[in-house]
Formats: structure tokens, sequence, C-alpha cells
């Protein structure tokens, strides 16, 4: 039986490569749109900061809510989730939707 201090350790995981990549898009277009930690953090006030922090830095990727939340407050991560989908750029809003 192990002591509590001795025990395998379990290998840090991680992230594949396209999860690296939202990764470092969603902390390019973040910076992009917030200059610093603080005006970000101030501006997404439901998020808790080292979550955002590890966005921000680009070490993990947010939950599909989450990812949402930050599209929809910056411009850079909602165009770059377009992107991902093979969007090119965001269209036209067209209110209210027409109908046939």
């Amino acid at each position: 039986m192990y002591s509590k201090k001795e025990g395998k350790v379990l290998p840090k995981i991680f992230l594949d490569g396209f999860e690296q990549e939202i990764a470092t898009g969603i902390a390019r277009a973040l910076r992009s749109d917030f200059p610093n930690l603080k005006i970000a953090a101030a501006y997404f006030a439901e998020i808790n900061m080292e979550t955002l922090k590890k966005w921000y830095n680009g070490s993990n990727t947010p939950s599909a809510a989450n990812l949402i939340i930050l599209a929809r407050g910056s411009p850079s991560v909602c165009q770059m989730l377009l992107e991902l989908v093979d969007g090119k750029e965001i269209p036209p809003a067209r209110y209210p939707p027409e109908v046939d």
C-alpha cells in the first residue's frame, strides 16, 4: 500500500493539435479585443478570473457554452470561430429575418 506522499503520478495530458489551435486562436482573439486581462475580466465578469486567465494565455479551451459567451463579447473570437467552421467573414445581420 502506498503512503499519502508516495504513489503514482498521473502524466500531464496535453491538448491535441486542434484543441491547441483553438486555444491559441482564442488567446490571440481575446488579446486583440482586450489589451490586458483586467479589461477582459471586467467585461466578462461572470467568468472566473483564473479560468479567463487560462483562455487569455492559451493554456485551456472553453466549454461550448463559454465559447458562445466569449464569441458574443469578442468580435475577434466570433470571427475566429466562423473561420474554424469554414466561414470567411461575419455575414451582415438581417433583422427581422426574411420570411418567405
